[in-house]
């Protein structure tokens, strides 16, 4: 048995699995990733439901969206710094890799689209689910009515990316430089916008907020530059992270860093001045987002240890919450539609201001999507990740 393992069987079966802290800052970011995700779709369904007005605060909430962006970033990282390690390396490192990811990823998957098919659209027939069972649903043309968890698009990305990123790394393990890996890497990244702008351009079709959406923002074709972003950091990181350290060692370039980040947020807000909204989304959705997030990653991993920001965002109580983060986010719309919407319709009643109304829904998402969370994760994440130690080692 693992250190780990005895660790965890010394913690008790209802502790929790806790995420790797190699990282910790990471772990601040990806809860506040998490949390930008959550508010989002709070305003989306309160709206939905004219109980929130299409006022200031809708459009505000609804502007960040680029929190989805940053676990693909992050995701990336991850992967990427996984495969660059020398364990990783060979056939069957890459077979460790793929063995290791499906029983984290698929178990608590599957189980929650099963529970919500017979839940929620038991009529739906198994042809038109199996889509989602393969990580396909953004490819199909199911009609939509009949699609149980179209939030599950970034599941899709994601899979699609761990199918494709070993031989990514393959192939740069093949080039004969540093500089001819961060080139092939960038240039991977820069192709993700021209993808964008090459479809809008010679596929004819009224294209607007809607239609964007649908064939460009959940499409594994229109979002793999953020990926790539991830492992292009992973590689930096894990190549010249002494470099990085000195030059983060300064707070002038730290500070930089962040207002460059913060440049970029701000230009992803509507309305831009000077390009069309549809225009302007080629660009944001995962150029500018890649970048900004790159911008703030970096410093925060190479920071002194007496910096505020990565002590911060690397607070022990992070990780916790970020452990519990995919179950999070594969439970927190339907908690949303059949609970916390009807439980603010007594709020409306009242006549709650908005802002106090939205701020309770939230509150109630995060307080029911963590504690269900933490009981998926007792329940099915914990005996898959046990598993996954005996069989994948």
């Amino acid at each position: 048995m693992s250190s780990s393992s005895e660790a965890e069987g010394e913690r008790g079966w209802w502790s929790l699995a806790l995420l790797s802290n190699r990282f910790p800052a990471l772990h601040g970011l990806r809860v506040l990733a998490i949390l930008s995700v959550l508010q989002v779709h709070v305003s989306v369904v309160l709206a939905g439901r004219h109980m929130l007005p299409m006022g200031k605060l809708f459009v505000l909430s609804s502007a960040v969206w680029f929190g989805m962006d940053l676990f693909f970033v992050l995701s990336g990282f991850l992967i990427g710094s996984m495969l660059l390690s020398e364990g990783a390396q060979g056939w069957r490192g890459i077979g460790r890799f793929y063995a290791r990811r499906s029983f984290r990823i698929i178990p608590l998957y599957y189980v929650v689209l099963v529970a919500l098919w017979r839940l929620e659209k038991p009529n739906v027939p198994f042809g038109s689910v199996l889509p989602e069972f393969l990580y396909l649903a953004p490819y199909t043309r199911v009609d939509i009515g009949n699609v149980v968890m179209p939030y599950a698009w970034s599941l899709c990305v994601e899979e699609h990316f761990y199918l494709t990123v070993p031989l990514l790394v393959a192939v740069l393990h093949k080039l004969p430089s540093h500089r001819a890996r961060i080139t092939a890497l960038t240039l991977l990244w820069l192709s993700g916008v021209l993808v964008r702008h090459m479809i809008v351009w010679f596929w004819h079709i009224p294209w607007n907020a809607g239609t964007m959406f649908r064939f460009l923002y959940v499409m594994t074709h229109g979002r793999y530059d953020t990926l790539v972003a991830g492992v292009l950091l992973a590689y930096v990181v894990h190549h010249f992270g002494d470099r990085l350290r000195a030059m983060f060692s300064r707070a002038w370039a730290r500070w930089l860093c962040y207002a460059f980040a913060a440049v970029c947020m701000g230009s992803l807000f509507p309305p831009h001045p000077t390009l069309p909204r549809s225009h302007w989304n080629l660009w944001a959705w995962g150029t500018v987002t890649s970048v900004m997030y790159a911008a703030i990653v970096l410093p925060l991993l190479h920071s002194p240890p007496r910096a505020w920001l990565p002590r911060v965002l690397g607070a022990r109580p992070w990780l916790p919450l970020a452990t519990l983060g995919y179950g999070v986010y594969l439970v927190h719309i339907p908690l949303m539609d059949h609970i916390v919407k009807f439980a603010m319709m007594g709020f409306v009643a009242l006549r709650w201001p908005p802002l106090a109304l939205w701020s309770l829904a939230l509150l109630f998402l995060a307080l029911l999507s963590w504690t269900l969370a933490y009981v998926l994760h007792v329940l099915v994440e914990k005996p898959s990740l046990w598993l996954r130690d005996r069989v994948a080692k």
